[in-house]
């Protein structure tokens, strides 16, 4: 297998959380009862739908996967091309929520980044209130520091999901500010887990290694102050070709010069904790649609409502780097049978007083 170097893992830890691939679009249909369909579309070609090939373990899974009811669209065709790209578009029916996230297709490190699914119930005599919730698994802990220590969480999780809305009130320019310093500050997050990371293999291998110039204990103790030093002055993990040398000039030994090469054994032991759940990540991209038939929707959470009772989210790698990123919304479904029951309370008594009246004059 070719080797993965740490330029290479930075490329793709930047591009994650910037690219728009639409990978994915999803519908999910949620009945009063409880019960819910969804349905799952993505481009593939002639040769995966004759299951000459399977492109991504998601793919595979719902093809192979005879509960999933598919249908094929062809989107553009080149009558000079033997792959005709198509639209394979798999739809399943679910007697409750929770049925529905234990058999979510669509994985990172293998198992579904959905964690949970529930709704809830409120009955108000003219209308029930129904509040959804999806919650997907955080994949965060692959960095021992937290975007936390570099934003504070608003701004983190502006910068991940883009909510809440930090910008809201901002001139173009103050925002552009904002902006460039919240992509320095995960700039210098990304770099010191990096750092951080680069010491621990020292560390791990510290035996096999056996000419590394100072202690463990030196090297845990000054771990810290490394990474300050670095990012004070100017590292970026962007232009990792500086690791070794500022390595050296921090510890005064040259020999860090050859262990933090770009190609070196740390660099490739980084690469290799980070490379197989960063493309998993880079890969997922949901255009999500949620609907409840027949109700309305009185809160989007994250959303976006586009029209009465349809609403669209964004799933993409960099938000399940977020703490347990949930979607939200809350539906509003009229009881029309409660409107014939406060109708009919409200007029009988006046048939009843009516007719008792007329009886009384009829009498006299």
């Amino acid at each position: 297998m070719k080797a993965i170097n740490l330029s290479f893992l930075t490329l793709l830890l930047l591009v994650l959380f910037t690219s728009c691939k639409d990978n994915y679009s999803m519908l999910t249909v949620i009945n009063r009862d409880g019960s819910a369909h969804r349905e799952i579309s993505f481009l593939t070609d002639s040769a995966t739908m004759l299951n000459e090939a399977h492109p991504s373990q998601t793919i595979s899974k719902i093809l192979d996967d005879p509960r999933w009811k598919k249908t094929w669209k062809r989107e553009s065709s080149k009558e000079d091309s033997t792959l005709h790209k198509v639209r394979c578009i798999a739809s399943q029916d679910y007697s409750s929520v929770e049925e529905m996230a234990k058999h979510f297709p669509i994985q990172c490190e293998g198992k579904p980044i959905l964690k949970s699914c529930k709704i809830q119930s409120h009955f108000k005599w003219l209308y029930t209130d129904y509040e959804y919730e999806e919650v997907y698994n955080d994949y965060s802990d692959i960095f021992e520091i937290p975007l936390s220590q570099y934003l504070d969480p608003k701004a983190a999780s502006y910068w991940l999901t883009g909510q809440p809305n930090l910008l809201e009130g901002m001139s173009g320019a103050e925002a552009q500010d904002y902006l460039d310093s919240m992509a320095t500050q995960y700039d210098h997050w990304i770099s010191a887990n990096i750092i951080y990371d680069a010491i621990d293999v020292v560390i791990s291998e510290y035996d096999s290694l056996k000419t590394v110039p100072i202690s463990k204990e030196q090297l845990i103790s000054q771990r810290d102050s490394l990474i300050d030093y670095m990012l004070q002055n100017g590292f970026s993990i962007s232009d990792d070709s500086k690791f070794g040398t500022m390595a050296a000039n921090f510890f005064g030994f040259d020999y860090f010069k050859t262990l933090f090469s770009v190609d070196g054994l740390v660099s490739q032991r980084i690469a290799q904790k980070y490379a197989s759940i960063t493309d998993s990540l880079y890969w997922i991209d949901i255009d999500y649609h949620l609907m409840m038939p027949g109700a309305k929707v009185i809160d989007c959470g994250n959303g976006i409502c586009e029209k009465e009772g349809y609403l669209t989210f964004r799933i993409t790698g960099n938000r399940l780097l977020s703490k347990d990123y949930t979607v939200k919304a809350v539906f509003r479904a009229p009881n029309y049978w409660a409107y014939v029951v406060s109708a009919i309370i409200i007029v009988v008594p006046f048939i009843l007083s009516f007719v008792l009246k007329k009886c009384k004059r009829a009498k006299a």
